[in-house]
């Protein structure tokens, strides 16, 4: 922790992880935190939606919190429209 707070100030950093823990511990922006999710065998990564950012933002939960008890969820207008994006139909297009 000690090394990625002594790398903010001068670059941008960029951490994924599993732990609820680190994820508390982290001073960030509130929307700079991603979700990601996985279903079917896709993987989602949106902002949380509405109900997480209300219970992060009136500090009912932390973002750990919500991550220990499985409720920090990807906004799903953001999983729709990345559903109905087709990259490879858009490569076809352009070739």
């Amino acid at each position: 922790m000690e090394a990625l707070r002594e790398a903010t100030p001068h670059t941008q950093v960029l951490v994924t992880s599993h732990s609820p823990d680190l994820l508390d511990q982290i001073d960030m922006q509130r929307d700079a935190l991603l979700v990601v999710a996985s279903e079917n065998g896709n993987s989602w990564i949106a902002a949380p939606d509405a109900a997480s950012k209300e219970a992060i933002r009136t500090h009912l939960y932390s973002p750990g919190e919500m991550l220990r008890m499985d409720q920090l969820q990807p906004d799903p207008e953001e999983v729709r429209r990345q559903e109905q994006l087709d990259l490879f139909d858009q490569l076809a297009v352009s070739a």
